[in-house]
């Protein structure tokens, strides 16, 4: 009881720190080594379910959307990470990504009725393929100012699960 008090505390103060704070998940561990405030702040995923069937196995194709004020450049993976949860932590999650056109893209920020947006698709490696499971996908990508890139780095995140055919 009293660790999970202590973990408790120790993200409330991190979450009081908002310059240098990690994001951490419930359980305390690392997954974006970024300060809160480039987190789904100027980066969005979103998952149409009209674009995928949410089956292990299956590709999972995403939207990356930039709601920033910044034009953000993406290297051609959009930094693609993947994580599954395990019961007690995020693991790291092999996937399948599929081939790519581009080096790299730039996605505008978002301007009244105009939205610019990548896709990426990928089939994650699922090891235990009879129950469900609880995916983290992270993307990357580097702010520009003035058409140039910056040191910042901005990232965002979705959950989903993916469930095994019946």
């Amino acid at each position: 009881m009293k660790f999970q008090i202590s973990k408790v505390l120790i993200y409330v103060l991190c979450l009081g720190l908002s310059t240098n704070c990690l994001f951490l998940d419930y359980y305390g561990a690392a997954l974006i080594d970024l300060p809160r405030r480039y987190i789904n702040s100027d980066v969005k995923i979103t998952i149409p379910k009209g674009w995928n069937s949410f089956l292990i196995d299956d590709l999972i194709s995403i939207k990356i959307e930039n709601v920033g004020k910044d034009q953000i450049k993406f290297s051609n993976d959009f930094g693609l990470e993947l994580f599954q949860w395990n019961g007690s932590g995020w693991i790291r999650v092999d996937l399948v990504e599929t081939n790519y056109l581009v080096d790299e893209y730039i996605l505008k920020p978002y301007q009244k009725e105009i939205r610019d947006f990548g896709t990426t698709d990928f089939i994650p490696i699922i090891v235990d393929k009879r129950i469900p499971a609880r995916l983290r996908i992270i993307v990357y990508g580097k702010r520009m100012v003035n058409h140039q890139v910056s040191n910042v780095t901005v990232a965002a995140y979705k959950d989903i699960w993916i469930y095994p055919e019946e």
